[in-house]
């Protein structure tokens, strides 16, 4: 029978053969870019599932942990963060390597009477406000000129105090942070020496004098 069927059949027959192995091969191709297209689809959601949300803009600047998308609500988180505290004892020891006074006992007996003071006057009327401690009232000795003899710890005390008077620095979060430091010295380019304290000392003497003899009456 071979032998007895046209060229043109076996030409057909051949073509359909053909035909229908490319048909096979092609379902195959479709199925495995179906197969592809339903993984990449899965991964996709899988990775939309599991992305981390994105990081807020705004992060406070004092405890580091607040993060805000929004920078209005940063910063009036800022303005009542507990760690954002502009409050804090100055002790302007000039006599330092005398070592008579403690800082942190001078500053340890303030904090106990402010405390005290709170709780018998404003606890009632301003309830809730937290004590004072060490970490929002921090104490700190200031960087300022020392005095080489045991007598002059009043005339330090007066320059410092006029000083402070005529150039009162801004003490915010920074400020304290920094323990009043400016340029190695509390009073930055401000500072004095001991000439400073000499001349202080004989106004102090003139201005006795002229008052014991009457010349310049006070009140």
């Amino acid at each position: 029978y071979k032998g007895a069927v046209p060229d043109e059949v076996c030409s057909t027959d051949m073509a359909m053969k053909s035909s229908g192995g490319n048909t096979e091969n092609q379902s195959q191709n479709n199925e495995s870019e179906a197969t592809n297209e339903n993984s990449v689809t899965a991964n996709s959601a899988s990775m939309t599932a599991t992305a981390k949300p994105s990081t807020p803009k705004w992060q406070c600047d004092f405890c580091t942990e607040a993060r805000f998308d929004d920078y209005k609500d940063a910063a009036a988180h800022e303005k009542i963060c507990e760690k954002n505290f502009d409050c804090c004892i100055i002790h302007f020891d000039s006599g330092k390597h005398f070592k008579l006074h403690k800082t942190t006992e001078i500053a340890g007996n303030i904090r106990k009477y402010l405390n005290a003071c709170y709780d018998s006057e404003y606890a009632s009327s301003h309830p809730g406000l937290s004590a004072i401690t060490t970490k929002n009232m921090p104490g700190f000795t200031a960087a300022v000129p020392q005095q080489d003899n045991s007598k002059d710890c009043g005339v330090y005390m007066l320059e410092n105090a006029e000083r402070m008077l005529q150039s009162t620095p801004l003490v915010d979060n920074a400020f304290v942070k920094m323990k009043g430091t400016n340029k190695k010295t509390f009073f930055g380019s401000n500072g004095y020496d001991k000439n400073v304290i000499e001349r202080k000392r004989d106004d102090i003497l003139q201005l006795i004098q002229t008052l014991h003899r009457g010349e310049n009456k006070i009140g």
